[in-house]
């Protein structure tokens, strides 16, 4: 074995091992050989090391990248142009139905949407049937700032009402945007597993949805905290119709909260929970005959500025001397009444905007957690609210 190899014999004659050293003796005319021999530490590392590299593992094989699929593939498996699939894929009409749904079908199964570069993105907006929603109310407005924000992203948006929504399954969205309460719309949208949903205010379906909206809790005890900062101890509450959604249970249950908390209870006959809105005449009359200082009137659209009109010019009294009153944020008119209404303030282009960035990041496979968004609600004073510390109010014992 060659010494300086230690486990290869790579020189049978050790004269040839570049270990060997001859150097000429003093006085001698001829060389003498001299071999040196490496420590046993040295050839015990250097076998490890050669164990080491021929136990070693070859490298892995690197993944084949994934081949994308275009539309010229969907159009040869459908047996249609690239004509019609691209028709199809950006919802334009004049498209056979069966075709259009052979070609849907075949995009979903092989999980193919088309690039962010070929196309702008393309959303749908989901809101409340005709018959239902209030023109100049909270649906609408909310639309309107949602169609705003998305034409200002150079996006384009559809909208679609709760009646004809079942559309949206023979369509191909990048995104959808839902702003409606009905049960039925919400169980179709469950279908489309495939296409990313943002729900406005109804954080009842934080399980299934992602949900972007205000936090209603925090808005109660808030206003709540804010009217008995200011003395009033007999607080009243009044909602629009529905009174079953949960925003407005969950402004309820948080007013009364802060009202057991401050030991004025918010007593139940000062509690109107309307089915019409033509029962609001009667139920503001039973609110003052209770003898409540003070009334908040919860949610955007003209919820407020109908309390306001009706205290005032039916029943005849004066606000804020006789009674306080916080309202939800009309935009545009809350400042114009006398007096300029104090109101909760939740700007719809804020909400527009967050819902939009929630979706574009659902869609780019970016974080979007958590799937449920809250949104602070902060209150605008204005002079419909007066200050009754120190003061002794009616019915005040």
């Amino acid at each position: 074995m060659c010494p300086c190899h230690a486990s290869l014999s790579c020189h049978n004659d050790l004269s040839q091992c570049p270990s060997r050293r001859v150097f000429r003796l003093p006085g001698s005319r001829r060389f003498q050989p001299f071999t040196f021999t490496p420590p046993p530490a040295i050839i015990q590392t250097v076998q490890t090391v050669q164990i080491i590299l021929m136990k070693k593992s070859p490298p892995k094989p690197k993944a084949r990248a994934r081949v994308r699929v275009t539309i010229h593939d969907v159009a040869r498996q459908a047996g249609v142009s690239i004509y019609t699939v691209s028709r199809t894929l950006n919802n334009v009409p004049g498209v056979n139905p069966e075709t259009r749904e052979r070609v849907l079908d075949l995009c979903r199964q092989l999980n193919m949407r088309p690039r962010p570069v070929a196309k702008r993105k393309h959303f749908a907006l989901v809101i409340q049937k005709k018959d239902r929603a209030d023109p100049a109310g909270y649906t609408a407005m909310l639309a309107f700032q949602l169609l705003a924000e998305v034409s200002a992203r150079q996006m384009a948006l559809s909208l679609f009402t709760e009646d004809d929504c079942e559309t949206l399954q023979r369509m191909l969205f990048d995104g959808i945007l839902a702003v409606t309460w009905d049960d039925p719309t919400i169980e179709m949208l469950s279908t489309l597993k495939e296409t990313p949903i943002v729900v406005l205010n109804r954080f009842s379906l934080t399980s299934r949805f992602h949900v972007v909206g205000w936090d209603h809790t925090a808005e109660g005890r808030t206003v709540a905290e804010y009217l008995l900062g200011l003395g009033h101890k007999r607080l009243a509450f009044v909602a629009e119709p529905p009174a079953h959604w949960q925003s407005t249970q969950n402004r309820l249950a948080s007013y009364r909260a802060a009202c057991d908390v401050a030991r004025h209870p918010l007593k139940s006959n000062r509690i109107e929970l309307l089915e019409t809105r033509g029962q609001l005449a009667l139920a503001l009359s039973r609110i003052m005959a209770s003898g409540a200082d003070a009334i908040y009137a919860p949610a955007q659209g003209r919820l407020g500025p109908e309390v306001a009109q009706i205290l005032q010019c039916s029943l005849k009294v004066r606000i804020p001397e006789d009674i306080s009153l916080v309202c939800g944020e009309h935009s545009g008119w809350s400042s114009l009444f006398t007096p300029p209404l104090t109101t909760v303030d939740a700007p719809l282009e804020l909400l527009a905007r967050r819902s939009v960035d929630h979706l574009l990041a659902l869609i780019d496979k970016r974080p979007a957690a958590p799937a449920e968004v809250l949104l602070d609600t902060p209150i605008i004073e204005r002079k419909s609210v007066c200050d009754r510390r120190g003061r002794q109010s009616r019915n005040d014992g």
